[in-house]
């Protein structure tokens, strides 16, 4: 927080008023015991509707687990004096981690929507190509859709933590057919650059850009 606090002073001191989007990463889970979620998580993964259903419930099980396990991470949100968009960090548990919101300047509105990459990464062999996303984690936030949201803002960006190539076979082509859909997205922003993979070339639109660590950090 001391680092993000400085670059804070320093925007400041030239002139800007910095909004700092958050979005979670792998090291921000505080991971359950593997018995209590594994076989529930390899059905979510698998795309199985039930296990879906059981994540957006509240009241059910695997809910309960994935609110425990970014509890430090939602915690930290909410009593930060860093400048977070603290109105939709309020509901940043409610949404698993996801978040949108607009930022406004000069005449242009840009829109930013942030991806809970990590959210099933509650146990140590949920990684590389197992990393799960589906576009019910969208419509919780914007339930009008995010085709009427993003035809209000003149840019948008996607903030992911992980990378596309990290996330399943399943998710990526989720990812790309059922939330950033080619061309409506104008940059997707992730904080994993310490892979490398030859195919991210053929996601020509939106473009990906990778950063070093955490998109939060």
């Amino acid at each position: 927080e001391k680092g993000l606090a400085r670059l804070r002073d320093i925007l400041e001191e030239v002139g800007s008023k910095p909004t700092f989007v958050p979005v979670p990463g792998n090291h921000d889970v505080e991971r359950p015991g593997a018995h209590e979620v594994s076989r529930t998580l390899d059905h979510l993964i698998s795309g199985d509707s039930d296990a879906i259903d059981e994540l957006m419930d509240r009241k059910q099980h695997l809910r309960g687990q994935i609110d425990r396990a970014f509890r430090n991470y939602t915690s930290w949100l909410q009593d930060s004096s860093l400048p977070f968009p603290h109105d939709q960090v309020a509901s940043t548990q409610e949404h698993l981690g996801q978040i949108a919101l607009s930022i406004e300047g000069q005449g242009i509105r840009v829109g930013v929507f942030g991806l809970n990459t990590a959210l099933v990464q509650l146990t140590s062999d949920v990684d590389r190509e197992r990393l799960w996303v589906n576009h019910r984690l969208v419509d919780a936030v914007l339930p009008s859709g995010i085709e009427p949201w993003l035809a209000n803002h003149d840019a948008a960006l996607l903030l992911m933590h992980h990378s596309p190539a990290w996330l399943s076979p399943d998710s990526r082509q989720e990812l790309f057919t059922r939330i950033a859909t080619l061309g409506d997205f104008d940059a997707i922003l992730c904080g994993r650059s310490h892979l490398h993979d030859e195919r991210l070339n053929i996601w020509s639109r939106p473009l990906i850009l990778q950063t070093p660590g955490s998109p939060r950090q």
